[in-house]
């Protein structure tokens, strides 16, 4: 009964993406004249909004700076609500931004997952079945913040804690887990051992294949204890079926999605771009099941949603949840979303209830095609120079910066992601860094990139390394010469290394 009512939850949210893809004009006049509104009542926008819309001109973060700063009132002046979060940027295009989360734009944010949710429901029939459970992999908040009136963390964590308890209710971890860091990877492996999975939900598989690496290497450990034959007191006191705890004291296998979760029907995380072949790694070791790309997110705004009945990786741009708008790449000219043109890659332009206008969030998106008037985008780089490491993607700016400093010449180093794509790796030329240097830099660059940090901390990601590559060599040759006259790039690709 519980997943008919769901469903039925669901039905006219994902209508309205049909009807309102109809007529696109409409649906953008629509959501920005409502906006246009919202944001006119505050005092930051009332005498700037109207010139900001008329000018055609873009904005960034600087333009936000000085009233995105935590203060006393506890007010977002952008939008005139009281701040309930700030949502940290994951740092994959600079030192990491903080986003103040009022209650309307967490409504906004919402919106994209009752049209989303329907077609899950719809194709796999186990989800929201009163003994299956959701794995949804997000980070915990800091410990440090228990007595905080205004946290900071992940817009993913915050929505976590903030999904109706009908739905979370299905969650393998609960709500309450993700108030604390402390031993919290332990005890959501105990949860997900204890559970009958339905799906597993996370941002990109390098998330998923590092819990499952975790679960992989404790498991033994958790299932004792699962099974009441040594209990371990850093785990949780969990129910659990009995039929779960004569599977798990019956189990030999290798572990994989099939073997330890037989009645999983799927995972959902991001698979376009550079997670398109962690997604191949995840699936070689752990066994193949069908992935669903998720819904486009960012901070600053959740883009698309994505459709079982369109071709390819993309999704559908959603308005309700934040207005879209496509910058060329080369004039600057701002297109609307009936205008872009398939195959063409675009700078992403969001205008949102949290204040931001015509916002540039650094990401290139590719244009597939078309759901009736509304375009299919899937994310396809960042604007900035990035740098996969497997479980996080780093800066290139962000890590010159912080890696220049050790040395007297900028021509002097480069940087590259290991063989394995879980570490850092710096070659340079004359100066071998010493292990106190390296040490330094990769706490800065733990200090600006929470998943970063998070990984490093947890072995998802290996020590940097550094070797002296000889200016005669000719890889280094190659490299020099490929960027004089162009604009620099620091790094290497990970296969010549």
């Amino acid at each position: 009964m519980k997943r008919y009512l769901i469903l039925l939850s669901t039905v006219i949210p994902r209508f309205k993406i049909y009807l309102n893809s109809k007529n696109s004009r409409n649906w953008f006049e629509k959501n920005w004249e409502e906006t246009y509104q919202f944001l006119n009542k505050s005092e930051f926008w009332n005498e700037k909004l109207k010139k900001k819309l008329n000018d055609n001109k873009c904005t960034d973060f600087s333009f936000y700076q000085e009233e995105f700063l935590e203060n006393d009132t506890g007010i977002n002046y952008l939008n005139n609500e009281d701040i309930l979060f700030y949502a940290q940027s994951g740092g994959s295009s600079g030192p990491p931004k903080y986003f103040p989360i009022t209650r309307t734009y967490l409504n906004q944010l919402q919106k994209t997952i009752p049209p989303f949710l329907f077609q899950m429901i719809i194709k796999f029939r186990s989800l929201f079945k009163k003994s299956k459970k959701i794995l949804y992999l997000v980070s915990p908040f800091d410990s440090d913040q228990k007595e905080k009136k205004i946290k900071k963390g992940y817009i993913s964590s915050f929505n976590y804690v903030n999904i109706p308890d009908f739905l979370a209710n299905y969650y393998a971890i609960p709500k309450n887990e993700i108030e604390s860091d402390k031993n919290f990877l332990n005890r959501s492996l105990c949860y997900a051992l204890a559970s009958d999975l339905s799906c597993i939900y996370s941002v990109t598989p390098a998330s998923i294949s590092s819990f499952m690496k975790e679960l992989e290497s404790n498991f033994d450990r958790i299932k004792k204890h699962l099974t009441r034959e040594v209990l371990d007191e850093d785990l949780p006191i969990i129910e659990i079926s009995r039929q779960r705890i004569s599977f798990l004291k019956s189990f030999t296998g290798k572990v994989g999605f099939k073997t330890i979760w037989p009645n999983i029907e799927y995972i959902c995380c991001w698979t376009t771009s550079i997670c398109h072949q962690q997604m191949l790694q995840l699936h070689h070791h752990y066994g193949y099941i069908p992935t669903i790309n998720g819904i486009y997110a960012a901070t600053e705004g959740w883009m698309t949603v994505p459709l079982l009945n369109i071709p390819g990786d993309g999704g559908v741009v959603n308005l309700d949840s934040a207005i879209i708008e496509f910058v060329d790449l080369e004039t600057d000219k701002i297109f609307r979303p009936w205008e872009v043109e398939k195959n063409q890659k675009y700078e992403i332009l969001i205008t949102n209830k949290m204040g931001l206008v015509r916002y540039r969030i650094g990401d290139i998106v590719l244009c597939t095609g078309f759901y009736h008037e509304m375009p299919i985008i899937e994310f396809y780089s960042k604007k900035s120079g990035e740098l996969s490491l497997g479980n996080a993607v780093v800066s290139e700016t962000n890590l010159v910066n912080i890696i220049s400093k050790y040395f007297s010449n900028d021509d002097d180093f480069f940087i590259a992601p290991q063989k394995d794509n879980v570490g850092l790796h710096i070659s340079s030329r004359l100066k071998q860094l010493s292990s106190k240097d390296l040490d330094s830099i990769d706490l800065k660059i733990q200090s600006t990139n929470l998943n970063y940090k998070k990984y490093r901390q947890s072995g998802g990601i290996s020590r940097i390394s550094n070797e002296i590559l000889p200016r005669e060599n000719n890889l280094w040759k190659e490299v020099v010469g490929n960027i004089k006259g162009q604009k620099k790039r620091k790094y290497l690709y990970k296969e010549t290394i």
